[in-house]
Parts: C-alpha cells; structure tokens; sequence
C-alpha cells in the first residue's frame, strides 16, 4: 500500500500514480460539503484508503473504500461513493447519534449530501438518473 498526500488529504492506494483526479475530487466535494456545513470537520487530514477487499467504512478522518473504487472516481467520474463517506466527517463523525436505533440519520444525511454533490458535480439530469436509477442509495 503506497501512501501519498496532499493538503489536507491523505490516500493510500495499491499503485504509486500520484492520483491528481481523486485529490482534485475530493478536495470539491471538501469544498461543497464544508459550505453545506458552515464549519470544518474535526480532523486535520482525511484519509481515503482504497482497499483490496470490498469494503466501504468510514470513521473519523478515515473511509476505507475497495480499490478497483479509485479508477472508477478517476476515470469514470463516479463520485457519489467519495462524497457519501466524505459528508459522514460532518453528518456521523462531528455530529453524531445519540443512540443505534438513530444510525439511519447518519446514513440519511450522508446519502442526502452525496446526492446534492452529485447534482452540483455532474448536473441535474446526472442526480435525476441517480434518484431514478438507485432511489438516492450510493452506488459502486
């Protein structure tokens, strides 16, 4: 696993390409998300760990998504796994659940705020084929 970084975030990858496109993405939907939020996450660095198994996770400062994931962000523009783990920094890490029977706020915020990504990152009609295709759950 290869580590690279840049600004405030961190990726590791199996590959040593420096991944310019999903530090790019991840920086806008950063940018998207914070003006969502009108505050910073908690973390000083986010860490994007593109893992061998199929995993999707995430925790403080960290999402842990599978690896054939990152050529599908790079090359595929497929950013509503990305901005779903991302958005869960604001809505499930710094504003938690006051119990497990409330996780479904966690999950319900996340999808929402991928979803707006998604229409601000790829248009209208992009987020009208997501709700339709989905019924505004990420998809791989």
């Amino acid at each position: 696993m290869n580590r690279s970084a840049e600004g405030k975030f961190v990726f590791y990858a199996p590959d040593r390409e420096p991944h310019n496109i999903a530090f790019a993405k991840t920086a806008d939907a950063y940018a998207f998300l914070h003006s969502k939020a009108g505050v910073d996450f908690a973390d000083r660095q986010y860490t994007q760990a593109f893992m061998p198994e199929p995993i999707e996770q995430e925790a403080g400062g960290l999402a842990l998504m599978p690896a054939q994931y990152l050529s599908k962000l790079e090359r595929g523009d497929q950013v509503m796994d990305m901005a779903h783990e991302l958005a869960h920094q604001w809505w499930g890490a710094l504003v938690g659940i006051r119990s497990w029977s409330d996780f479904w706020l966690n999950e319900g915020m996340a999808t929402f705020m991928a979803d707006a990504y998604m229409e601000h990152h790829n248009g209208r009609a992009a987020y009208d084929r997501e709700i339709a295709l989905t019924g505004s759950w990420p998809s791989s």
